[in-house]
């Protein structure tokens, strides 16, 4: 065999695994998402740049960080790579999802604890700032939880969705779409 077949050989061989690996993660978001309504689009570079600034000019040393809805861990990788001496958790509903997660933050080198949970039922109760990105109708439910569940001081960052009765400390937008200017503009409260 010579070395162009080999090659060839090779890349239609990765080309099937990641069909196959796509594949899989699109039957998982179809069968997580007929379930429950969440979000299941990752936040954006500039998004998650605009979310560490907003998390900067608090200047809290020691933090305990969730991400509920984590997805594909993008968000929380980040923020623990950009503020190492934070604790930082990732919570999604899909199994799949956490495994891709945990793989990525290893390659990174980023020490974030990924769990498969309803974010719902997430203990809360320790953490310093939580992030979401999810439907309005979980955004509602959320602060429920919220107001009840979480210690005072707690910081609060939503994307796109700002919870309806709270009043944002800070609004930072991240992206101008004139038919929808909240998408991804990032809601900073604290309880």
């Amino acid at each position: 065999m010579n070395f162009i077949a080999l090659v060839i050989i090779i890349a239609f061989s990765l080309a099937i695994i990641a069909v196959f690996l796509y594949s899989i993660f699109l039957i998982d978001a179809i069968i997580s998402n007929i379930r429950v309504e969440y979000i299941d689009v990752p936040s954006s570079k500039r998004a998650i740049e605009n979310i560490k600034k907003t998390i900067r000019e608090l200047e809290l040393k020691k933090v305990v960080f969730y991400d509920l809805g984590s997805s594909r861990g993008s968000l929380a990788i980040s923020i623990k790579k950009s503020f190492p001496h934070f604790d930082v958790y990732g919570f999604d509903r899909s199994g799949f999802k956490i495994i891709l997660s945990r793989a990525k933050a290893f390659l990174w080198g980023a020490k974030v604890n990924f769990f498969r949970r309803d974010i719902l039922k997430v203990d809360i109760r320790e953490a310093d700032i939580i992030y979401t990105y999810v439907w309005p109708t979980t955004v509602e439910k959320l602060q429920e939880k919220f107001d009840k569940e979480a210690k005072n001081g707690t910081f609060f960052i939503a994307s796109t969705f700002p919870f309806p009765n709270w009043r944002a400390i800070l609004e930072r937008e991240t992206l101008t779409i004139k038919r929808d200017p909240s998408f991804e503009k990032i809601f900073l409260y604290r309880k």
